[in-house]
């Protein structure tokens, strides 16, 4: 899989005690990366006994299809979730950010992903096995229940967020869409927006072709809201961009004041 687990199972012999010091040492590092919205008992164990791991570019925390025995929040990094259709082409669900958990639903159910999950670019995890959740349970119910209402918080809220941007998104036509992602990039990344993945699967995040993509930038530079070219692009007019994203309800809406 290509990354590096600091979960230990060993016995305590000297060697396994080593490893544990190197863990402990790692997730200590990392403890800054751990939100505050975690819950703090969450993160005492995460950082105490979680597994922690470093998945390079290209490479998949997890497979679709592989049955799921840990849920896994991503610390740094950006995680493409997706699968491939009958014909072999990825279909991008969404693009996990820092913060967000992943592989929760699986791993409480006891199902296999179906989803794969390829980081984008380098990534740092760290995730806690459903025996690990299973046996804090049982020991501490208390702090194991607060602990579990910030997962839910959190899964919640970006469940609302998707099923909003969803609905929002099949009001607009593609240039719309295009403006929309663009500007949700500036938002997180500033004037400067360098793609961390392949255009086509942005595209397919917006349910648009990767020719219809490449028309949407070549006008949007066309009309001087972006430049640039390849996968770095200037965001010259956000107030512009704004405009293109505004849903067609809101325009016609707009039109009908005018005529009234």
């Amino acid at each position: 899989m290509g990354s590096i687990d600091y979960a230990s199972t060993a016995a305590p012999t000297p060697e396994g005690a080593l490893e544990r010091t190197h863990r402990r040492r790692a997730a200590a590092m990392a403890q800054p990366l751990i939100s505050e919205r975690v819950a703090a008992p969450l993160r005492e164990v995460l950082i105490e006994a979680g597994q922690w791991r470093r998945v390079p570019a290209g490479q998949p925390l997890f497979e679709q299809g592989e049955h799921c025995e840990t849920m896994w929040l991503l610390l740094e990094g950006s995680v493409c979730l997706g699968h491939h259709d009958s014909q072999g082409e990825w279909r991008q669900f969404r693009l996990a950010e820092a913060g967000e958990w992943m592989g929760c639903a699986a791993c409480w159910l006891r199902e296999s992903h179906n989803l794969r999950a390829v980081a984008a670019v380098d990534v740092l995890a760290v995730g806690m096995s459903r025996a690990q959740i299973d046996a804090w349970a049982a020991e501490d119910p208390a702090a194991w229940r607060a602990a579990m209402e910030s997962v839910v918080d959190a899964l919640a809220e970006l469940q609302l967020q998707q099923t909003r941007q969803a609905v929002r998104r099949e009001s607009l036509d593609a240039l719309g869409r295009v403006s929309e992602w663009l500007l949700d990039m500036w938002r997180r990344q500033g004037s400067t927006v360098r793609f961390i993945q392949r255009k086509k699967y942005v595209a397919s995040q917006l349910a648009i072709t990767p020719e219809t993509f490449s028309r949407c930038l070549r006008q949007l530079e066309e009309e001087q809201c972006i430049s640039g070219a390849g996968y770095e692009l200037q965001i010259l007019a956000p107030d512009l961009l704004r405009q293109k994203a505004r849903p067609r309800c809101e325009d016609k809406a707009a039109a009908a004041r005018a005529g009234a």
